[in-house]
């Protein structure tokens, strides 16, 4: 969305998160409740395969990795799904002894068909995900007062995710649920929503007399 110029929190009218809740996101697309759902094309097609004809795949593409084509149409270049970390304190033989657990999965046990996955390798590379995070200021670096980067914890509150574009101020939940008031928009079952996260900020800056002159006579000079 962000290559074609569109800003999730600051161009749309209303913006619901559903957390893990897929299903939920594709039935509110499919009755109306919602004009753009966002969700891993895989599992969309794994899924709900007999509503695909009925959906719409924005910018649709035949993504490939490692030269192997990608099976199913996608709006974005392919990301690793469902990376697994650990903090730095985890003892190294407890993270190979998980690494290799999960390695040696196969699509047919129990464990994977449960996860819905079909096994687990190193992934080629998260600078996509990284860069992506950074666009939506999900992952700051040095926010922390270090210069290492850290995430955006959505667990810590959904409002917190919402970072807004230069030029723009996040809203309170109070004047956003206001909005969505005035707008009409009824909030879909299960998800959490927000009417017009970011307003334009119009915050005028107030400078002493003697600083102004200042400045007019360097702009001037």
């Amino acid at each position: 969305m962000a290559d074609h110029g569109v800003n999730l929190f600051s161009d749309v009218a209303q913006l619901v998160f559903y957390g893990s809740d897929y299903d939920d996101q594709v039935r509110d697309v499919l009755g109306g409740n919602l004009d753009v759902g966002i969700t891993a094309s895989s599992w969309l097609y794994v899924n709900h395969a007999n509503d695909i004809p009925l959906l719409h795949v924005h910018n649709p593409t035949r993504a490939a990795a490692d030269g192997e084509a990608f099976p199913f149409l996608t709006s974005t270049q392919l990301a690793p799904q469902y990376g697994v970390s650990a903090s730095p304190d985890v003892p190294l033989g407890v993270k190979e002894a998980v690494a290799d657990a999960l390695f040696r999965l196969d699509r047919g046990d129990a464990e994977a068909v449960r996860m819905s996955v079909s096994g687990f390798e190193v992934p080629a590379s998260y600078w996509l995900v990284r860069n992506l995070l950074q666009q939506m200021g999900l992952l700051r670096v040095g926010g922390g007062g270090g210069l290492l980067p850290s995430c955006v914890r959505p667990y810590a509150g959904v409002l917190d995710t919402i970072t807004c574009p230069p030029g723009y101020v996040r809203q309170s939940e109070e004047v956003m649920a206001k909005q969505c008031k005035k707008d009409g928009l009824a909030c879909p079952r299960g998800g959490q929503c927000f009417c017009r996260p970011c307003a334009p900020d119009h915050t005028v800056a107030i400078f002493p007399a003697r600083t102004v002159l200042v400045m007019c006579c360097v702009l001037l000079g």
